[in-house]
């Protein structure tokens, strides 16, 4: 068995997607003969709730400081915050925090990066691991900048061979666009990073050009999937006669407008298809402004509710018992042809999908092709699909056709991790 060190700051238990990705990484990498020991950190104020799954003594975790705090903390950061900035702060408090968080320069994707603090911290633990440990290679994965930084700083003095991992662009990302000079030379700087990187994997094809252009370099693309083992429990309870919809996670309202859905909705309330007695929109996690002015805009707030993240179990439950699951396409940038792991994890529930918009070609052929929903362009396709399933249902059937399992085998996690195991297997061979 070789040993990989790899360098994340997300992991878990801290909720985020990528914590999903890397966590499922170490748990399988093991069958494939790459023993993994994680360089991560201590998740102090950070909202937990994904399971750790290899055991503890793999883990070494570490502080840091981030320069803005409270100000700038993305979502998966706001420990037992609500759903929206709106509904939990209000005033002269709120308007400063939404000022301050908008305009600080800091992010995780790019420089300058907030968890640049965990360098120092990352390094010296970093270099402990070497001395304990016969480190065969690395695997880094970014957002955020410093898990590669850290990685080209212990592979550049250890001499091990290194795979960076992106699970967003660095530079490249439209989510936070800067003046072309200023690009130039932090694309300058990210080629400078990642100069010693053996190998570099993300998770579509659309940020593999991107990367391939960037860095002249072998990328290869190892999609998000689904952990088959996690669905295995029962689901939860829905209220009787009541048909729900759940989206699950963030969305972004600027470039996820769910102005279509909600027309769809408008509409069919209008018609009486869909009542409060009969159908329910939940959306779990974090909703950017606008969204409960446009659900009070489109006089849906007796049907769609805002709630909270949920632990990771608790969240495959609810995906489980929904009627449909709901995907909003990025209208704009890299996103739009990214394959988020919200699909995946969609697919992984079994549920039908329901995708809102066609601009994500990559989403809108999954579903498709793997037998797993429908993509609704516009209001009225929207409305039309769902006063179709919605019939189904009141006459006790499924919605729609049970997704192909067989098809999407291809994206369990464990094949991911052989995936990788792979390139690891050649680049230290």
């Amino acid at each position: 068995m070789k040993t990989l060190l790899i360098v994340s700051f997300y992991f878990p238990p801290i909720m985020s997607a990528g914590s999903v990705r890397i966590g499922k990484f170490a748990k399988y990498l093991p069958e494939f003969g790459w023993n993994p020991v994680v360089l991560t950190v201590q998740p102090k104020k950070m909202t937990t709730g994904i399971p750790l799954e290899i055991e503890t003594w793999r883990v070494v975790r570490t502080p840091y400081r981030d320069p803005v705090g409270f100000f700038s903390r993305p979502p998966e950061f706001r420990g037992g915050l609500g759903p929206t900035l709106q509904s939990l702060e209000s005033g002269k408090k709120s308007y400063v925090r939404e000022w301050v968080k908008r305009h600080s320069p800091f992010t995780i994707q790019r420089m300058p990066d907030r968890m640049l603090g965990w360098y120092p911290y990352a390094v010296k633990a970093g270099r402990k691991v070497f001395e304990w440990n016969g480190i065969d290679a690395v695997f880094s994965s970014h957002p955020t900048p410093a898990s590669h930084l850290v990685a080209a700083r212990l592979c550049k003095k250890a001499g091990v061979p290194w795979v960076a991992d992106y699970r967003d662009l660095w530079t490249g990302s439209t989510l936070r666009p800067y003046p072309g000079c200023l690009e130039a030379v932090e694309r300058r700087f990210e080629r400078k990073v990642l100069k010693g990187a053996a190998a570099l994997t993300t998770v579509s094809e659309t940020l593999r050009d991107y990367l391939d252009d960037l860095h002249g370099k072998p990328v290869e693309v190892i999609y998000n999937g689904f952990d088959p083992e996690d669905f295995q429990g029962d689901p939860a309870a829905g209220i009787p006669g009541v048909f729900t919809v759940v989206y699950s996670g963030t969305l972004y309202t600027s470039r996820q407008s769910p102005a279509s859905f909600f027309r769809a909705l408008e509409s069919l309330m209008g018609r009486g298809v869909v009542t409060e007695k009969n159908f329910r929109a939940r959306f779990i996690g974090v909703q950017e402004p606008p969204f409960n002015d446009l659900v009070v805009d489109y006089g849906l707030a007796s049907i769609v509710t805002s709630e909270p993240f949920q632990p990771y179990r608790e969240n495959v439950a609810t995906l489980k018992g929904a009627d449909v699951l709901l995907f909003f396409s990025w209208n704009a940038g890299e996103m739009a042809g990214n394959p988020t792991s919200k699909i995946f994890q969609y697919a992984g529930a079994g549920r039908p999908i329901l995708v809102v918009g066609d601009e994500n070609r990559f989403v809108s052929n999954f579903v498709k092709e793997n037998r797993a929903g429908e993509v609704g362009r516009g209001p009225d396709e929207i409305a039309g699909i769902l006063e179709r399933w919605l019939a189904r249902a009141r006459r006790g059937e499924t919605p729609a056709l049970p997704p192909d399992k067989e098809r999407l085998a291809r994206f369990d996690r464990r094949n991911q991790a052989k995936q990788l195991a792979e390139i690891l297997d050649r680049v230290a061979a």
